[in-house]
């Protein structure tokens, strides 16, 4: 294949990747609420409505919390102070882990079109940066399966809960139209598709740099081979 298939293989791959992350976000955080009636999103969204208000008066009466004034907080509000710090920032690292992958593409995109075959920076830019987004990822992978699980777990508000059965193993998304279970296999295909991504890319450097040195060779070689034939030209004239 040639590096230009090999390109074209590593963009459609990072973009399903990215496509698939920001389905995974806006699922997690805002669908499920939306359609479903959760009261509470994975990334820190929450909606004031007769869910949470009939929660609030049942099940999370015993440990309604005080603000400074001495008023009680709403659901939303106990909800968000009372999150883990690494799930309060969850949102932003997910911002974060997609805006990487989106500058992954654009740095190629550049390497590419403008820069030089032979400035390596941009090589070493591109895998940092893959690198970066790709450990961020897989901490957004624990936050999805924990973080849910601590929702659930801890608030059970909603009846859609499955922690019963398994919650690392069984979320209830409400997923539509799919049967991979929910969002959090989607983030793990996504993962998996941009670690391929990398590696095709991977492959095209080495191929390129592979034929770059190739070339060299044979350019010596046949640099070398005229001199001889010129020095053989010149003795053969002298004599």
């Amino acid at each position: 294949m040639s590096n230009y298939t090999f390109y074209l293989i590593f963009y459609s791959l990072s973009f399903s990747a990215i496509s698939l992350s920001i389905f995974s976000l806006f699922h997690n955080n805002w669908y499920t609420i939306k359609k479903f009636d959760h009261t509470i999103g994975l990334y820190g969204g929450c909606i004031e409505n007769e869910n949470s208000t009939n929660f609030m008066s049942s099940k999370f009466a015993q440990i309604i919390r005080f603000n400074e004034k001495g008023i009680n907080l709403n659901f939303c509000e106990i909800y968000k102070y009372q999150k883990p710090l690494w799930m309060r920032r969850s949102l932003v690292i997910f911002f974060v882990t997609i805006l990487f992958k989106i500058i992954v593409l654009i740095l190629t995109l550049i390497k590419n079109i403008v820069a030089s075959s032979h400035n390596r920076s941009w090589g070493s830019s591109i895998i940092v940066v893959f690198i970066l987004s790709l450990a961020i990822k897989f901490f957004n992978l624990c936050i999805i399966k924990f973080g849910r699980k601590q929702i659930y777990t801890f608030y059970k508000y909603t009846k859609k809960s499955t922690c019963n059965d398994g919650c690392l193993e069984n979320f209830d998304d409400s997923l539509p139209y799919f049967t991979l279970g929910n969002s959090y296999y989607l983030e793990v295909i996504s993962t998996i598709l941009f670690i391929f991504g990398g590696i095709i890319f991977l492959f095209a450097m080495y191929k390129k740099r592979k034929q770059k040195y190739v070339q060299v060779s044979q350019n010596t070689h046949a640099s070398r081979n005229e001199s001889l034939i010129q020095n053989d030209d010149l003795q053969s004239i002298e004599r």
